[in-house]
């Protein structure tokens, strides 16, 4: 069973990110696979995470939240970490436990796949 581990409440962080993927590569035993089809893993991982992060927001912010989050987007389709931090702390205060609870469900959602 995958878990994330944070004692810092960053798990979504790309240092944090990766630290999952290279979870799902031990936990799915592809250790072994050749390092472009393990990059081309990693790669699809990364997205997949961050949309699943990005549905946990939009799922959890009232409307004048989600109003800020859609104005942050429309300014640039990678907002600045530090707008996007006040904006979760502002109108998600408790972003971190939903973040980690929905990865935590992707991640048995991606290890049961590879049980199949």
């Amino acid at each position: 069973m995958i878990k994330i581990v944070d004692t810092n409440n960053q798990s979504n962080t790309p240092e944090a990110i990766d630290s999952l993927i290279d979870q799902l590569i031990i936990a799915a035993g592809l250790e072994n696979l050749p390092e472009d089809e393990k990059q081309d893993f990693r790669d699809n991982m990364n997205i997949q995470i961050n949309r699943r992060i990005g549905s946990i927001i939009v799922e959890n912010l009232n409307e004048e939240g989600l109003a800020a989050y859609e104005k942050l987007l429309t300014d640039s389709l990678v907002p600045d970490p530090e707008e996007l931090n006040q904006l979760l702390e502002t109108y998600l205060p408790d972003y971190p436990a939903k973040v980690k609870a929905g990865l935590d469900e992707f991640l048995q959602e991606v290890a049961a796949s590879f049980n199949k």
